[in-house]
């Protein structure tokens, strides 16, 4: 195991909502960002898949934030924290990928928006770290859940 991986806080707005504050790093980049959601959503859905061994192809762990597209609500129309963990391989190594973004609307000029995407490995041990973490920081009990990088 590395210092490398994604750390994740929530800061409660009111009973239901708060901000996930996202800090990735990885041996190649670093990068920070946060989205609002619905902190039973988060717990009933993306830590419970979270939790799933092995992971089902069919509801893979992601969570996504940021400004959905009011025509089709299943649309983001602008993502500002994406969680995706997936199988990288057969020995059971895990591939996490966190997508960060700026809000565009706090740039005036689109163009200067930042962004990073960043991938590292893992494994399931360190995802059901994460995962029983993530739900002590969603019940107020921890401030911040860690998802540790496997480094070979």
């Amino acid at each position: 195991m590395s210092e490398y991986g994604l750390r994740l806080r929530y800061r409660p707005d009111d009973e239901w909502f708060g901000e996930v504050d996202a800090v990735v790093n990885t041996d190649m980049f670093s990068g920070t960002g946060s989205a609002w959601f619905d902190r039973l959503h988060v717990k009933e859905t993306f830590v419970a898949t979270l939790r799933a061994y092995p992971l089902s192809k069919e509801n893979l762990p992601l969570i996504e934030g940021g400004f959905w597209n009011g025509k089709t609500p299943e649309k983001i129309e602008q993502c500002h924290l994406r969680i995706a963990v997936r199988p990288y391989n057969l020995s059971g190594t895990l591939l996490v990928q966190v997508d960060l973004a700026t809000r565009s609307h706090a740039s005036p000029d689109i163009d200067l928006q930042q962004s990073v995407t960043a991938r590292f490995l893992t494994t399931y041990a360190a995802l059901e770290a994460f995962a029983r973490e993530l739900d002590q920081v969603l019940e107020g009990n921890r401030e911040w859940a860690m998802l540790a990088s496997r480094v070979d």
